[in-house]
Order: C-alpha cells, then structure tokens, then sequence
C-alpha cells in the first residue's frame, strides 16, 4: 500500500474491509494500527498462477496519536505544536486538540466594574460588576469585591455575591479607607481566573455642622459646632456662609482629638436667612469634606 495521509485513513480501512472497531492502539510508539488480509497473486518462473493470503499491517498516526504529541507541548513547556499535512488531516483530531489547548490556556474572562471615584467617610456605596467570557456572560460563580488599603499591599475580601445569569452581580461595602477596590472572579470549565482592573476611591471626611442656635439676632454671636469624621485632631475647619453662587469663610479652627470644633463668629447685621456649611481641609488619607448646608435665623 503507498502511503495516504490521515484524512484518506478511514477510507482505507473500509476498503480492507475493517471497521474502526478493528483499530488498535500502540502506547510504545502511541500509534494506531490494523492487521488486514490481502490476496496476492503472481505467475511463477514456470508461467503458472499461484494466489495466497498475505498479512498485512497498517500503521499511522491517528486522532489520539495526534493528542499526545501534542500534550507534549505541556509536559516538556514548549511554545507549540506543528504538523506537516494540514489538509490532509483527519477532522476528527481537532475536537481533541481544541479540548487540550483549551485546558492549557483557557479562555480569557473579563471583569468590569463600575465604582464612585469619590465617597463619605463611613457611608455605604454600590459597586457594580459584570463579566463575560468570550462575549458571552458568565454565572454560577461566586464574585468576590477585594480592597487594598492605601492602594498597597496585600488584597483582602470584603464581601461576596453570586453571578446573575446575565454575569452581574452588585455589592454595597461601607467606606472607611481610602484604597483601591477590585473584584476577582474564580476560574471555570475552559475559563481562566480574572480580577477587574483596581480603581482607586477616594474617601472624603464625614462633616457635620449646625448652629448652636438656630434663631440669633442682629450682629450677635453665631457658634458653630462640627464633627468631623473620622476623628482626627488638628484639622483645619472653615464655616462658610452662601453669597449667591460663592460661600465665603466667616470663621476657622482646628479639631480636637474626638474630631470636634467649636468655632463662634459675629453674625449679620442685616435680617434675614442666612445659609451656612462646614468644611474640613484634607488630611491623612483623608479627602476634603462639606457638611449638608444648614441655615440661621437672624432677628
């Protein structure tokens, strides 16, 4: 028999009049093989006719013999794997192959997440998350929201949710810390493990402002107390009353160690509702922060 490439091998064992359940497997050389009869005949010197049955042997190098060189390429750590007969293969090694590859790179999963760059102090925030693979959702899993404080350092979990099935999931954590969040997603079946891209957010001071009085009269003392939060002693505070579009600073301070500040200041001399707010500059980690406004009565 010349030789046939791999596509043409099926045929060639049904003209040998062989099923593919006659084929046999080598793991020496991990080949495949099939023993078939042959009738040979031929005149001898004499010019007479003889005949006879001869054994025949046919080996080449099917589907599965295709797999293991290829899983070569994981067990030595080599780049690829190559054949000489592309287009001549036989169809039925691919679905092997594409199995193998799959298992050796995966395939990618992307995780996107949406988060405020900016929040309160100690107030809670959605993050939402959604992940696909190969463009198409991806859910069953459990998702995991991870923060890194100051944006450095070890990512520590902070909550878990489960993928919907369209590969969303969304968490509401509470900020206390500056740092970076990010949200990591487990491998599957022929899917790789991912985490998002961190995003940095940016935790301003919790401020909280009011007059001690809310009703004064005329060019009388207006006191103002603040908490700002977390507490943090020594930090600049300004008191800031509305004019139009602008506020303007009508009184400063510093807070103590329990993050309060007391700061009194003359009030208007003209009746009317004034509006009012507190400030706290930045400090530590912690981003410049405006209290709710709040108004006095000036009588």
């Amino acid at each position: 028999m010349a030789s046939a490439t791999a596509e043409e091998i099926p045929a060639l064992i049904t003209q040998v009049g062989k099923t593919p359940a006659d084929i046999q497997w080598d793991a020496v050389s991990a080949e495949n093989w099939i023993e078939y009869d042959k009738p040979v005949s031929w005149t001898d010197t004499n010019g007479a006719a003889q005949t006879c049955v001869a054994k025949r042997v046919m080996w080449w190098v099917g589907p599965q013999a295709a797999l293991v060189r290829t899983q070569l390429v994981g067990q030595l750590g080599l780049n690829a794997a190559g054949f000489w007969t592309i287009g001549g293969d036989d169809p039925a090694m691919w679905p092997l192959l594409r199995t193998y590859a799959t298992q050796l790179a995966p395939a990618a999963t992307a995780v996107a997440i949406i988060v405020t760059p900016r929040v309160t102090f100690n107030t809670s925030s959605p993050v939402a998350v959604s992940v696909t693979s190969q463009g198409a959702p991806v859910s069953g899993v459990d998702a995991t929201l991870q923060f890194q404080a100051g944006g450095k350092g070890a990512w520590v979990p902070a909550a878990t949710a489960p993928l919907a099935a369209d590969g969303s999931a969304n968490f509401a954590p509470t900020f206390t810390a500056a740092g970076k969040w990010r949200v990591f997603v487990p491998a599957g079946v022929a899917r790789g493990e991912q985490a998002s891209d961190p995003v940095p957010v940016e935790v301003a001071s919790l401020v909280k402002a009011n007059a001690k009085k809310r009703t004064v009269k005329a060019k009388s003392k207006i006191a103002v107390r603040v908490v700002s939060l977390p507490a943090q002693a020594g930090q600049r505070i300004v008191v800031q009353v509305q004019r139009g579009a602008s506020w303007l600073r009508v009184a400063k301070g510093v807070t103590n160690q329990s993050g309060v500040a007391l700061l009194p200041f003359i009030g208007p001399m003209t009746k009317g509702s004034y509006v009012y707010r507190a400030t706290a500059d930045s400090m530590g980690t912690f981003s410049f922060g405006v209290s709710e406004p709040f108004s006095v009565q000036v009588k």
